[in-house]
């Protein structure tokens, strides 16, 4: 029988407003919490068992907890081991100045194993811009971000929220044969549907759409928003903040790090649509009771 892990920390509270029965209502909602954790491998000589270098392998968003775990499963399905023995020592580093954790896992790779030091490299590379807190991706994000040209501002009706996800869901005819992807659609500031992109993965689909619509969004001086079929996590906002989109509606929950991407990107950010109730956690400004 497996314990179950505590979910203490595993979440964060935000104050919201919500739509119900066409008024907005303020009230509290636990979201769940997504951090960055930067995995690094020690290795060591074989002969020796001196360290001969320590790299960061990659980085990944994850809830906080049970990070041990994650990383131990993270090298047994990427095929970097192949058995518990092949991990002389696992650790969670600790913050020198706050004695908090650091969002770091420090893997030292039992001497006998055969590292292919290259392809870890690689990965080394493809991961080099990762940090270990939220605020270092956001930071990061507004210096990747090219200045905004937009000449307007989007108005939303609360009345409309759900329309536009209708729209979307009446558009995404491979869901509808497959039941097995997520969609995301592109609306303009007149709640217009401009392109419709469904891939099995939710970041696929906004990537598709980003790149089928590069034309059109780049250097726009129009807004636009866009509606996805998924949960809003830190990428997804990080993809929309790129391209200035002013809007993110999500059916499902937002991540705890997407609602800070939003705040701090003045995006508006709704999820929970059901029906005619839906959360705003970020940029009431833009919606507009009739």
């Amino acid at each position: 029988m497996s314990n179950r892990p505590s979910t203490a920390g595993m979440s964060q509270s935000f104050r919201v407003t919500r739509f119900t029965q066409g008024e907005m209502q303020t009230l509290d909602d636990s979201c769940v919490l997504e951090a960055p954790l930067e995995i690094r491998l020690r290795l060591l000589s074989s002969t020796s068992q001196q360290q001969v270098k320590t790299i960061t392998w990659m980085c990944t968003m994850r809830t906080p907890g049970n990070d041990k775990a994650l990383v131990t499963g993270l090298l047994l399905t990427s095929g970097l081991i192949s058995h518990l023995s092949d991990i002389a020592d696992i650790r969670e580093l600790l913050d020198e100045k706050t004695a908090t954790p650091a969002n770091i896992v420090l893997v030292t790779i039992n001497s006998k194993m055969n590292i292919d030091l290259d392809r870890i490299l690689r990965g080394q590379q493809a991961n080099s811009s990762c940090g270990v807190c939220g605020q270092q991706y956001i930071d990061h994000l507004y210096q990747q971000r090219r200045d905004s040209v937009l000449s307007a501002d989007i108005s939303l009706q609360p009345e409309n929220i759900k329309t536009l996800v209708d729209v979307l869901s009446q558009r995404q005819s491979l869901f509808a044969k497959t039941g097995g992807c997520h969609g995301v659609g592109l609306f303009d500031a007149q709640g217009q549907l401009i392109d419709v992109q469904e891939d099995i993965g939710r970041h696929n689909a906004l990537d598709k759409l980003i790149g089928q619509n590069a034309k059109l969004l780049i250097d726009a001086t129009q807004p636009f928003g866009m509606v996805i079929s998924s949960r809003a996590s830190f990428e997804i906002l990080q993809k929309a903040a790129m391209l200035h989109l002013q809007f993110v509606i999500a059916i499902g929950a937002p991540s705890s790090l997407a609602i800070e991407v939003a705040k701090e990107m003045d995006m508006t950010l709704i999820a929970f649509v059901r029906n005619d109730e839906f959360n705003i956690y970020s940029g009431q400004q833009r919606l507009h009771l009739l």
